[in-house]
């Protein structure tokens, strides 16, 4: 009874490489493509335990980078937004700037005393002997006496300064 050998049948290690390569010729129209032989890349044989270990090292490696990929996309996305925003404004607020400076040259608006404060600043008139003269009788009396008795509500009415306490 005979014994199954490979030698015999492949006859032996360098006619298996010469088997392979040969093979692997007649793919290459398929894409397939023989590797280096072991004798150029020095390789070692890793167990499949360590193999596992690597792989997962290295997937968990390329999902922390994944990660930040996403942290990074997602911040020029936010920034693209801002950026748009600021842009948008921008132009709203030049726009108007333009339309409001051509109805005041138009005479379609009139341009609003400057406010002080955040309060509003109106001229007032003082009154004078002549003004007096011309209200009726009756707003004549109150008013002068408003004004010389120097009631606070009759001096800011009639722009007087001070302050009422």
């Amino acid at each position: 009874m005979r014994s199954l050998n490979a030698d015999r049948i492949l006859g032996g290690p360098e006619k298996l490489r010469e088997h392979q390569s040969t093979y692997a010729a007649e793919m290459t129209d398929l894409g397939i493509r023989r590797g280096r032989p072991k004798r150029e890349t020095k390789a070692e044989h890793k167990p499949a335990a360590i193999y596992r270990a690597e792989a997962a090292q290295d997937r968990a490696e390329a999902a922390k980078v994944l990660e930040a990929a996403h942290v990074i996309e997602a911040d020029a996305k936010r920034r693209g937004k801002r950026s748009q925003r600021i842009e948008r404004d921008s132009r709203a607020g030049a726009d108007a700037f333009t339309k409001g400076l051509d109805a005041v040259e138009q005479g379609e608006l009139v341009a609003a005393p400057r406010k002080s404060f955040g309060l509003d600043v109106q001229p007032v008139e003082t009154p004078v002997a002549g003004d007096l003269a011309e209200a009726d009788e009756q707003d004549r009396d109150v008013l002068a006496s408003d004004f010389e008795a120097g009631s606070c509500e009759g001096r800011l009415a009639h722009g007087g300064t001070g302050s009422c306490i």
